[in-house]
C-alpha cells in the first residue's frame, strides 16, 4: 500500500469486527501500547463489544450487506481518518467478512489505509483445505491420509473412525465444530458424505488423528517473513465433543513451527495466519490454516507477547527481525471463565472427574489469565457478560 506512517507508536489502527472478543484484546494491547485506537462494526444487529473499551477513542459504524458496499465503507472511514490525522492509518482486519471484502478491493484503500493482507487468490487457496493439504504434503509436511477423490474409491479405503471435512466450510457460513464430522462407519459416511456434499462438492475424507490441537500463529511481513510467532497447544474445549478453545496454553515446538513458516512461505502470505496440528508427543499432523485472527488469539494478550504491536509495525513498514524463539513464558494458561465453567460441569455430570477439577482448579488459579475480562476494562468486560447473559436466556 502507499503512504508512509511517521511515527508509528502515535498512528491511528482501526480495528474492525469489534463484536468479536479477539478484536478486544488487540484493542487492549495497542491503547496500551499508546496507538490511537479506533473501532469499526459492521451494523448487523449485533453488539459492538469493542466499542465498550476504554482504549477506543473512535468509533464507526459499517453497512451490513453487499461486499462492495462495505468495502466502500470501511475504505471511506479509513480515508476520514488517515486525513484527520494527517497520515495513513494501519487497518487490522478481523472478521473473514472484512478480510475477503479488502482482498477483493484493494484499490480502495490506497492512501488511506495500510495492511498486511494476502491477495485475494492466496486467501483462497490458504481457506481451501484440499489446496493445503497437497502443498504442504509436497514440502514434506505430515498431513492426514486421504482415502480418495470420489466415494467409491473412499468406501474402498476407508479406516474408521474417519473425518470428513468441508474444502471450505468459513465460506459456507459455518462455525467451527460444523465444518466437519466424525464417522464410525460405512453407513455413516455414506450417510453424512451425501449430506456435505450437497453443500460443497468434493469434502474430504481423511484419517482421524487422536490427541490434542497444536497451532502455531504467525505475522508474516510483506517479504513472507514471520516477525511474530506464538504457539498455543489446546488444554479443554466447549463444547467438550468438539469446539472452540475453552483454556488453552502457551507452548513452543521448533518442528511445527518449522512446518507452519515453511508452508506460509510457499503461499507467499502476508499478515496474520494460525496454522493448526492435531496429535501427540512427536506424531503431529497438519490439519488446516486460518488466514486471519484465531478463536484464542487473547493469549498473546495473557502472555504479553505483542503480537498486535508487530501485525501494526510490520503493516507500516517497519522492517522487524525474524522471530526463531518464544518471547513470552512458556506453560502460561488462558481461559474463557463461562466456556470453561461450564465444561467443567459438563465433564463431572459425564463422570470425567479428574478433567473437571482441574477445569475448576484452572478457574481459581490467579495465574491463569481471562481472555476477557480485565478490571482494567471494566465497562468492556461488564458488556461481555451482558452479552453473554442475553445469549443464555
Amino acid at each position: 500500500m502507499d503512504g508512509v506512517i511517521k511515527t508509528v507508536e502515535k498512528c491511528a489502527v482501526l480495528v474492525t469486527d469489534v463484536k468479536y472478543r479477539m478484536a478486544l484484546s488487540a484493542i487492549r494491547d495497542l491503547g496500551q501500547a499508546g496507538f490511537f485506537v479506533a473501532a469499526a462494526h459492521m451494523d448487523d444487529g449485533s453488539a459492538p463489544l469493542g466499542f465498550s473499551s476504554k482504549y477506543v477513542s473512535h468509533r464507526v459504524l459499517l453497512p451490513a450487506g453487499d461486499e462492495t458496499r462495505y468495502a466502500q465503507a470501511l475504505a471511506d472511514a479509513c480515508r476520514n481518518l488517515s486525513q484527520a490525522r494527517g497520515e495513513p492509518l494501519v487497518l487490522f482486519p478481523v472478521g473473514a467478512f472484512t478480510i475477503r471484502a479488502i482482498a477483493a478491493h484493494r484499490p480502495l484503500f490506497e492512501g488511506a489505509a495500510v495492511f498486511l493482507l494476502p491477495d485475494a487468490q492466496t486467501l483462497v487457496q490458504a481457506n481451501d483445505k484440499d489446496y493445503v493439504t497437497n502443498l504442504a504434503a509436497q514440502l514434506g509436511i505430515p498431513v492426514p491420509r486421504s482415502f480418495g477423490r470420489d466415494i467409491s474409491e473412499i468406501i474402498k479405503n476407508a479406516a474408521y473412525p474417519a473425518v470428513i471435512k468441508y474444502r471450505n466450510g468459513e465460506a459456507l457460513g459455518l462455525q467451527a465444530r460444523e465444518r466437519y464430522c466424525v464417522v464410525k462407519n460405512q453407513t455413516e459416511l455414506e450417510a453424512q458424505y451425501a449430506r456435505m456434499s450437497s453443500l460443497q462438492s468434493a469434502p474430504l475424507v481423511q484419517e482421524y488423528i487422536p490427541g490434542g490441537g497444536f497451532g502455531v500463529s504467525c505475522v508474516m511481513d510483506r517479504d513472507s517473513r514471520p516477525v511474530s510467532i506464538l504457539c498455543h497447544r489446546r488444554i479443554r474445549e466447549f463444547p467438550i465433543s468438539g469446539g472452540p478453545s475453552a483454556c488453552c496454553e502457551s507452548a513452543w515446538d521448533d518442528t511445527l513451527v518449522s512446518h507452519a513458516v515453511k508452508l506460509l512461505s510457499a503461499l507467499r502470505f502476508q499478515g496474520i495466519a494460525m496454522v493448526e496440528f492435531r496429535g501427540q508427543a512427536d506424531k503431529f499432523a497438519l490439519m488446516e490454516i486460518n488466514p486471519r485472527i484465531w478463536g484464542s488469539f487473547p493469549l498473546t494478550r495473557a502472555v504479553k507477547s505483542g503480537f498486535s504491536e508487530s501485525y501494526c509495525r510490520a503493516a507500516a513498514g517497519q522492517t522487524l527481525e525474524v522471530c526463531t524463539s518464544p518471547d513470552y513464558p512458556v506453560g502460561r494458561r488462558m481461559n474463557f471463565l463461562l466456556q470453561d465453567g461450564a465444561c467443567a460441569l459438563t465433564l463431572i455430570k459425564s463422570g470425567r472427574l479428574k478433567r473437571g477439577a482441574g477445569a475448576i482448579w484452572d478457574i481459581l488459579d490467579p495465574r491463569v489469565r481471562d481472555g476477557v475480562l480485565e478490571w482494567g476494562d471494566l465497562k468492556a468486560s461488564g458488556a461481555y457478560l451482558k452479552n453473554a447473559l442475553h445469549k443464555a436466556r
